[in-house]
């Protein structure tokens, strides 16, 4: 879908390249693009702070800076889509879209108005949806941290991935800290008695695991407790390869009131 309106940013020291740029916007798609021409990358970082444009076309050859520094420092201040335009044909990626991470690259000498209107409009569908899927990530990570309850994210290794606030403390190290970490140093005693539940999922295929499970804290000299604990197999989003969600909390008090049964599982 054509988006309805756009701010082009511009970067190219020649006068008549820059007229052939808009001229081909223009062309492409009548009254969709504001653009804002410079001939300099200080020029262009300055403006991406006082007005973050929705894609930058980019000169490779600049007086001041090469173009792939002046994308490293736009991506330091702004995810704005870049497309660099080149002399001599394609660098690197073959002209495909951009993405928030990468420039494309689009000959100059070659480049039509369709061309220049399709990578533009992917780029910015791309660089939206990446934008929006952070917003979630951001959301759904906040709502996972205010939870009373443990949450991990561990790899087929046993390694973990992701932890939430309330499991963090009670492994007693950061969050940031924890990543990559092995569960079986951090809290030896639940990892030897879930040993054989994650066996059977990961290996064989048990879809989930919930019990009840007696272990002592990770902390030195710390008595044993009663944990109530669930693993769900599932697939992480970039590789596909299996992993184990854990959500574990403690339930000692429950034990006490008769609620639940030490060797109680499902």
């Amino acid at each position: 879908m054509e988006p309805s309106a756009l701010h082009v940013l511009l970067v190219d020291d020649s006068p008549e390249d820059r007229l052939t740029v808009r001229r081909l916007l223009t062309r492409s798609a009548p009254g969709i693009y504001t653009i804002t021409e410079v001939d300099r990358g200080e020029r262009a970082l300055a403006v991406c702070r006082t007005r973050p444009p929705d894609c930058v076309l980019l000169d490779h050859h600049l007086p001041d800076m090469d173009g792939l520094e002046l994308f490293a420092a736009l991506r330091a201040q702004s995810d704005a889509p870049v497309v660099v335009l080149t002399g001599v044909g394609s660098l690197t990626t073959g002209g495909a879209g951009p993405s928030c991470g990468n420039p494309a690259f689009l000959a100059k000498r070659t480049l039509t108005a369709e061309q220049l209107r399709l990578t533009i409009v992917h780029a910015v569908a791309e660089a939206r949806r990446t934008r929006a899927h952070a917003r979630d990530l951001a959301l759904l990570t906040t709502l996972v941290d205010i939870l009373a309850v443990g949450l991990g994210l561990l790899d087929q290794d046993l390694r973990i991935l992701q932890v939430n606030a309330a499991l963090a403390t009670l492994l007693g190290q950061p969050a940031t800290a924890l990543g990559g970490q092995r569960f079986a140093d951090c809290w030896p005693d639940l990892a030897q008695a879930l040993a054989p539940q994650c066996t059977q999922i990961l290996a064989i295929g048990r879809p989930s695991y919930q019990g009840a499970i007696v272990a002592a804290s990770p902390y030195p000299g710390a008595a044993p407790e009663l944990w109530q604990t669930g693993l769900q197999r599932l697939a992480l989003p970039d590789t596909g390869a299996p992993a184990l969600c854990l959500v574990i909390h403690a339930v000692w008090p429950l034990v006490q009131q008769g609620a639940i049964r030490p060797d109680q599982e499902r």
